[in-house]
């Protein structure tokens, strides 16, 4: 299964995230506009001019984004279905 999202058609006023998460599934952003800082592993990593990160399922990435900006760009998701 597969779902690609423009992220310009988000909006992140809405989205409010305080807690890591933890993805059960694929993920590739690819945005510009990125402001705030993304928490990877024990080390943060500052994506202000633009972001293309890759996440495999159960890993632990913590966001620290302020939402001022309008992003831009895409998030492409995937999960590997069970036989």
């Amino acid at each position: 299964m597969v779902s690609v999202i423009n992220v310009a058609d988000v909006d992140m006023k809405k989205v409010h995230i305080t807690k890591p998460v933890i993805f059960n599934f694929y993920v590739v952003n690819i945005k510009r506009n990125c402001e705030g800082k993304i928490k990877y592993g024990q080390q943060y990593y500052d994506f202000d001019e633009g972001i293309m990160l890759f996440v495999a399922p159960k890993q632990r990435v913590e966001l620290e984004e302020s939402g001022s900006a309008k992003l831009q760009g895409w998030n492409a998701q995937y999960k590997q279905l069970q036989k």
